[in-house]
């Protein structure tokens, strides 16, 4: 089998040698260059044309963003993923938003143990499965392909709810910040239904996130904060380590928000099936469910449950997705009302709340 090609952008010569002890142990990655600076990473992806470029945020010459647009414009078919620093400052953090939002497939952050055997581990755990989802975009291959056309599309038909739509819901993962971009400048700025979003994100991430989107749509965008009131004309994005949940005030009748300090729900926290559990106790049939772009199977559990209370129940087919995991496996489960390409997403919201 032909090997996946990679290339390595980083000014730490540290970090770039544990880089490769990682993708060593993996026959089907070859190495085949690396740089300690922007300017030398793009005249060599350029020259040797990798399938999968590892890009740090931040190099002498020019920075991982700089190099990324470079590559955009002259069309270079490969996926980068990018090397946050372990640091959270809100400079390295932006960056990194901001790289997803111009097509990086993902970003990794740099392992924070002073052991180096950890570093490896660590970086085994998510960069491995990262890279193989990145070149299986490459290929534009898909796991869950298999399914039959009549699946993976679905006509919009007209739909009469019981109440006015009290609340769309959206969980998403890799590929998030681009999609969710793309989908909020496109709602109309009378858009009244709140927007509740769960990004698989760390924290600090999600706040950057919140902050990038509110600049570029004209809803209200923020993060959320522990009692937080759901209001008309908002998005919300819950903030990464927690899991966020819905509660009802019985004294003033209003939705509000906490968050629940417990274990990742598969390997998420935020997850998104927690989320959705929290709105089955108060939902029938006024409230939109949405499941986008991401890898694994997070909020299909939720889904199926709020199917069972009446709420719609609408994923982003395989062609506009980064990955096809979370809205491939709702749709594999038989829960979606719908299956809608990305850039249908927004008029269809606005009819259905309409």
């Amino acid at each position: 089998m032909e090997k996946i090609k990679v290339f390595i952008a980083d000014d730490n010569n540290f970090f770039r040698k544990i880089l490769k002890l990682v993708l060593l142990k993996y026959p089907e990655f070859s190495v085949i260059g690396e740089s300690d600076n922007g300017i030398d990473a793009y005249e060599n992806i350029m020259r040797v044309t990798p399938d999968i470029v590892l890009l740090d945020n931040e190099m002498p010459g020019k920075n991982g963003i700089d190099v990324l647009k470079d590559l955009k414009i002259h069309k270079l078919a490969c996926q980068t993923i990018m090397i946050s620093a372990k640091d959270k400052s809100d400079k390295n953090v932006d960056l990194t938003i901001n790289c997803l939002m111009e097509g990086a497939f993902d970003f990794i952050r740099k392992p924070k143990s002073i052991s180096f055997e950890d570093n490896v581990k660590e970086l085994e755990e998510t960069l491995i499965i990262k890279m193989r989802l990145a070149q299986s975009k490459n290929l534009l291959k898909n796991k869950i392909s298999k399914l039959p056309p009549s699946l993976k599309k679905t006509i919009a038909v007209k739909v009469k709810f019981q109440l006015p739509i009290k609340l769309v819901a959206i969980g998403i993962s890799t590929g998030g910040p681009g999609a969710l971009e793309t989908l909020l400048k496109m709602m109309p700025p009378g858009f009244e239904v709140p927007i509740v979003i769960i990004q698989h994100m760390p924290p600090n991430f999600t706040l950057s996130l919140a902050k990038r989107l509110n600049s570029v749509c004209t809803l209200n965008v923020q993060e959320l904060n522990e009692g937080t009131v759901l209001k008309k004309r908002n998005v919300y994005i819950a903030p990464g380590g927690k899991h966020t949940i819905l509660r009802k005030s019985p004294l003033t009748n209003e939705f509000f928000f906490s968050f629940k300090d417990i274990p990742p729900v598969n390997h998420c926290k935020p997850s998104v099936d927690v989320f959705y559990f929290s709105l089955c106790n108060h939902t029938n049939n006024d409230m939109i469910a949405l499941i986008m772009t991401g890898m694994g199977n997070d909020g299909v559990n939720g889904l199926k449950n709020l199917k069972e209370k009446k709420a719609y129940i609408i994923a982003q087919d395989e062609e506009t997705s980064t990955v096809w995991g979370m809205p491939g496996a709702a749709v594999e489960a038989g829960v979606t009302d719908e299956v809608l390409p990305l850039d249908k997403i927004a008029g269809r919201l606005d009819e259905l709340c309409g």
